[in-house]
């Protein structure tokens, strides 16, 4: 799965708790060291816990997902475990899996609007339009101003081919934020299912020009999900273009 994806993905808080430098004390062991493998796994669900926050702080993803399952074998009904194995299985490039973690987060609270908004960015990724757009209707209910939800519900509606609709969702997302790569990719993408492949390109190659790496990796993985059509072209068309 893309760098992109994972960017996106995790946005998840975990906890605050995660902010508590006593809990770090607690763990008895470095990253380091839990990294390498050279610790044990703890026994106690607290220590399970704290310790697998601390390695997804850190960007030890493998370590992090061991420590989270001996947790969720203790205890299956915990969000902060739900959470980080969804976010593991992400990594992992297992989407189904993490919608598995995070349905049973909603079980645990329906109301849980960050979980949510990631379930719905799983959905787009899995390419299921139709759910995305009714969770992202959902909650723009809850949080109307909510402008990433809303560039994610403009791009959804592109892929039932509701272009209108859609439009006008994204142009009000981009008149309010006009750095929203959801916005800029979403009206690119218009373009050319609206036959103006060149308009197309040009907006999309003039995005690609101003994200950073990290950033482009995400827009790529937005167009892979949207539009894998375009995506093929658009990178002949940039290749094209390099050529002398």
């Amino acid at each position: 799965m893309s760098a992109g994806f994972l960017l996106y993905m995790e946005r998840i808080d975990l906890s605050a708790k995660s902010r508590q430098t006593a809990n770090n004390r607690r763990l008895g062991m470095s990253v380091k060291q839990t990294c390498s493998g050279d610790s044990k796994v703890p026994a106690d669900f607290a220590q399970l816990v704290a310790t697998g926050r601390h390695l997804l702080e850190n960007d030890h993803y493998p370590r992090a997902k061991e420590m989270l399952q001996a947790a969720y074998r203790i205890n299956g009904r915990d969000r902060e475990v739900l959470a980080g194995l969804a976010l593991c299985c992400i990594k992992d490039d297992k989407p189904d899996a993490a919608m598995k973690y995070l349905n049973e987060a909603l079980e645990l609270n329906p109301d849980d609007n960050e979980i949510r908004e990631k379930l719905g960015w799983v959905q787009f990724r899995m390419r299921s339009f139709a759910d995305t757009i009714a969770n992202c209707r959902s909650l723009l209910v809850d949080d109307p101003k909510n402008l990433e939800v809303s560039g994610y519900l403009g791009l959804a509606l592109i892929g039932t081919d509701e272009l209108d609709e859609a439009e006008g969702i994204l142009l009000n997302v981009a008149g309010r934020s006009p750095t929203s790569v959801e916005a800029r990719l979403g009206l690119a993408v218009i373009e050319g299912d609206r036959g103006n492949t060149p308009e197309c390109a040009r907006k999309f190659n003039q995005m690609m020009l101003t994200e950073s790496k990290e950033r482009g990796a995400y827009v790529w993985s937005l167009m892979s999900s949207l539009k894998p059509e375009f995506t093929e072209a658009l990178a002949k068309w940039a290749e094209q273009r390099k050529q002398p």
